[in-house]
């Protein structure tokens, strides 16, 4: 009798382990999806990525990998954030035991200024321990070991402004004034004749007065 009092025992005990010990499923993540807000970010500016998961989570980390000689990390929203200088890295927890669910997070970067050239770069989202719990069950999904990349063109382009055709004009160059009064012929000659004629007449009036001067006395 005691042996089987002793047998009934063990089987409730295990019956009410199974009720009370949570069970586990490991599942995919159907939807995860990963945005920017710029695909284009100029020198100086920020840019935000998104992740959100498509359902609440009660636990996560996140990698966000980013290129350290274009971008600084700002800031982050849904969990506690980590920069070592090329990954940012998102905990959260859910201590409340599935009652505070998040849906996604949200990283900022700032682009270096200075960028003079256009740069293709990207951010390479990875994740793991991803969960949700439900009451006693815990849902697991598959860490997400292959990057979700997400690519963005980051800096200044230098545009080369086109040299103008210079176009040669034929110009006519005009004399001034003091070029033409050196140029012109005078329309007026001087009148030459006119002087030696008078000095004509004056020589045979002087010499006829000498003349009759002389013929008198005589």
């Amino acid at each position: 009798m005691k042996k089987t009092l002793n047998i009934v025992a063990i089987f409730l005990f295990l019956f009410v382990m199974l009720f009370t010990i949570p069970t586990y499923a490991a599942e995919t993540l159907s939807t995860i999806n990963v945005t920017t807000s710029k695909e284009k970010i100029l020198p100086g500016e920020e840019v935000t990525v998104k992740v959100d998961f498509g359902i609440g989570l009660s636990s996560y980390t996140v990698d966000i990998a980013y290129d350290k000689n274009l971008f600084d990390y700002v800031s982050a929203e849904g969990g506690t954030a980590n920069d070592n200088g090329t990954r940012v890295r998102v905990y959260y927890f859910d201590q409340a035991g599935g009652s505070n669910k998040r849906n996604g997070i949200s990283v900022t970067f700032k682009a270096k200024t200075g960028l003079t050239t256009e740069n293709p770069t990207s951010f390479n989202v990875t994740a793991e321990g991803l969960a949700n719990v439900n009451g006693t069950v815990t849902t697991d999904y598959t860490d997400i070991t292959t990057a979700i990349v997400k690519n963005v063109t980051v800096g200044k382009a230098t545009t080369t402004v086109p040299t103008e055709n210079t176009t040669t004009e034929n110009t006519t160059t005009q004399p001034n004034n003091n070029q033409i009064a050196n140029t012109t012929t005078p329309k007026t000659m001087p009148k030459t004749g006119g002087t030696v004629y008078e000095a004509i007449f004056t020589i045979i009036a002087v010499l006829a007065v000498i003349y009759f001067s002389l013929k008198t006395k005589i």
